[in-house]
């Protein structure tokens, strides 16, 4: 599956990106801000539970659209299991690789997510 890793290097760019994109996306807002945004009744909205500042959104998975997210999720999972250890190590590391990295990136992401703060 992954015997020849260009195409697997290729995502670290699109990885950071993604999160430098969600790092960039945010947008201040009000405390009075409501926690669903009625005129968006499809997406669930993330907010910092400490601030109000609004941090993102995703979509809402459809009930009609379940059956075929896990049908894609049994696919891959049976994708990975046809893996050689080895693949499945380098694929890790890379993914290490990338989360060290952006560890300050992710960290300030997950504590505004959780409206915790960040200790060193």
């Amino acid at each position: 599956m992954f015997a020849d890793l260009e195409h697997l290097a290729a995502w670290q760019p699109q990885i950071i990106d993604g999160l430098a994109a969600a790092e960039a996306a945010k947008k201040e807002i009000s405390k009075e801000q409501p926690v669903k945004d009625p005129k968006r009744p499809n997406h669930i909205q993330c907010w910092n539970p400490s601030t109000g500042e609004f941090l993102g959104e995703v979509p809402v998975t459809k009930p009609k659209d379940v059956p075929a997210v896990i049908a894609s999720a049994r696919a891959a999972q049976q994708q990975w299991i046809s893996t050689s250890f080895e693949e499945r190590k380098l694929v890790l590391k890379m993914i290490k690789a990338v989360c060290m990295e952006q560890r300050d990136i992710i960290s300030k992401l997950s504590s505004q997510d959780t409206g915790k703060t960040r200790e060193f």
